[in-house]
C-alpha cells in the first residue's frame, strides 16, 4: 500500500478524508434513483441500454472526480491564506 496520502499533512489528510465520504455518499445514494429512472429514459438512447454497468460506472468516477475536485480546490486557495491577516481583515 501507498504511504502517499499518509505523508500528507494532518489538515490534507482531514479534507480528503471528508471531501471522499461526501463523495461516495451521494454516488451511493444517487445510483438508485438513477438505475430507477433508466427505466423512464430508455426510449431516448439509442445503441445503449439504459442499465448499462460501464456507463454507471464511468458517470460515476466523473462525479466523483468533479465532486473531489470542487472539495479540493476551495480548500487548497484557503490554505495558501495566512489566518492572522484574515482576522485581522475580518
Amino acid at each position: 500500500m501507498s504511504t502517499a496520502f499518509l505523508d500528507l499533512p494532518l489538515n490534507w489528510r482531514l479534507l480528503g478524508f471528508a471531501t471522499g465520504v461526501a463523495v461516495a455518499t451521494a454516488v451511493l445514494f444517487g445510483t438508485v434513483p438513477a438505475l430507477r429512472a433508466a427505466r423512464f429514459v430508455g426510449s431516448l438512447l439509442y445503441g445503449i441500454e439504459p442499465r448499462d454497468p460501464s456507463t454507471f460506472a464511468a458517470a460515476a468516477a466523473v462525479l466523483a472526480l468533479v465532486g473531489l475536485l470542487a472539495g479540493a480546490i476551495p480548500a487548497w486557495r484557503a490554505a495558501r491564506v495566512d489566518p492572522s491577516v484574515v482576522l485581522r481583515r475580518g
